[in-house]
């Protein structure tokens, strides 16, 4: 995983305590409207945002669906998690 800063503006926090995500913040977690966000609360007084993740174990249903056929129904681990991660990330 690579890591890439980059410095945005401060966030103001209003009187009802909340914060507006700036776009650029909000695409880069892949989060759209109505959408969750997941914090983590480090001890250093720092916080991780990640995209929720939703959907329900139906959603992987046909997930595996280009393995080729010849292959008698089998799938590698590495192929099962390939196609999970991409189920997860919202590419399939």
């Amino acid at each position: 995983m690579s890591v890439v800063m980059i410095d945005l503006s401060p966030m103001t926090v209003s009187q009802r305590r909340t914060v507006k995500l700036e776009r650029m913040v909000l695409d880069h977690l892949k989060v759209k409207p109505g959408g969750s966000i997941e914090v983590d609360l480090l001890a250093n007084g720092c916080c991780v945002l990640r995209g929720a993740r939703t959907g329900d174990i139906r959603d992987l249903l046909g997930i595996l669906a280009g393995v080729p056929r010849g292959r008698q129904g089998t799938v590698s681990i590495e192929e099962m998690n390939e196609a999970i991660s991409q189920g997860w990330a919202g590419e399939k």
